[in-house]
C-alpha cells in the first residue's frame, strides 16, 4: 500500500473556514458601527463646545 503524504487542507475544510470567519465577522459589524457612530457625536459635541467658547470670548 502506497503512503501519501497529506500536505495541506482540503477544499471542504478551508470552506468551512471561511463560513466561520464570515459569521464572526457579521456578528462584530454592528459592535464596531457603534463604536463610529459614538465617535462621530462626541466629534459634534466638541465642536460645538469650542464654538460656544469662541462667542463667548467675542462678546467679552
Amino acid at each position: 500500500m502506497l503512503k501519501r503524504n497529506k500536505k495541506g487542507f482540503t477544499l471542504i475544510e478551508l470552506i468551512v473556514v471561511m463560513a466561520i470567519i464570515g459569521i464572526l465577522v457579521m456578528l462584530a459589524m454592528p459592535k464596531f458601527m457603534g463604536y463610529t457612530e459614538k465617535a462621530k457625536l462626541t466629534k459634534i459635541q466638541n465642536d460645538i463646545k469650542v464654538a460656544e467658547n469662541k462667542v463667548e470670548e467675542l462678546l467679552v
